[in-house]
């Protein structure tokens, strides 16, 4: 069995995200968020988050047997992922979200 090395991406990835909320945590700004197809019918939420210095990350909102959890990953991640499974819409819908600047008055967000 080979295993390939992946370089680790530079955005922090969070181990406890339950206190991650816009009332909770002020520094913490929720840019937008995309469907990610899975499989079949399933589509979680993908949601990309950007702290006052730039850096961002997104949380995933996945099924666990009978539950939602929620799971960070990178851009690199999500890109890798869209990339390989040949989505380019959501590849495109990345780069937009990315693209937005932040703007924390917005009530939609």
């Amino acid at each position: 069995m080979v295993i390939e090395q992946v370089d680790l991406p530079q955005e922090p990835v969070l181990t406890n995200i339950a206190t991650l909320s816009r009332a909770t945590s002020p520094l913490v700004r929720r840019v937008g968020r995309l469907r990610l197809p899975v499989a079949g019918p399933y589509h979680p939420w993908a949601t990309l988050y950007r702290f006052p210095d730039g850096r961002t990350f997104w949380v995933l909102r996945l099924w666990e047997v009978d539950r939602v959890v929620r799971r960070c990953v990178s851009t690199t991640a999500l890109r890798s992922y869209a990339a390989h499974s040949g989505l380019p819409r959501v590849l495109a819908a990345i780069d937009r979200l990315l693209a937005e600047p932040d703007r924390p008055d917005d009530p939609r967000r």
